[in-house]
C-alpha cells in the first residue's frame, strides 16, 4: 500500500448558540430559523473541507 497524504483542519463553534438562549447583549438570542440555518452552514462548511481529521473549538 502506498504513502498518501492525511489533511487535518478546524472549525470554531464558539458562536454556535441554541435557539432562545442569550447571546453576548442579545437577551432574546437566536430564533429557530437563524440556528437551522448556521447548523447547515456548518454541516456545508465541514462537508466542503474534506479533511481526514477535523479539530472542533469552542463547544
Amino acid at each position: 500500500m502506498g504513502a498518501r497524504d492525511l489533511s487535518f483542519a478546524s472549525f470554531n463553534l464558539l458562536n454556535l448558540h441554541l435557539p432562545g438562549k442569550p447571546i453576548y447583549g442579545d437577551t432574546e438570542g437566536w430564533d429557530k430559523d437563524i440556528f437551522a440555518k448556521k447548523v447547515d452552514f456548518t454541516a456545508r462548511a465541514l462537508t466542503r473541507l474534506g479533511a481526514d481529521v477535523i479539530g472542533v473549538q469552542g463547544l
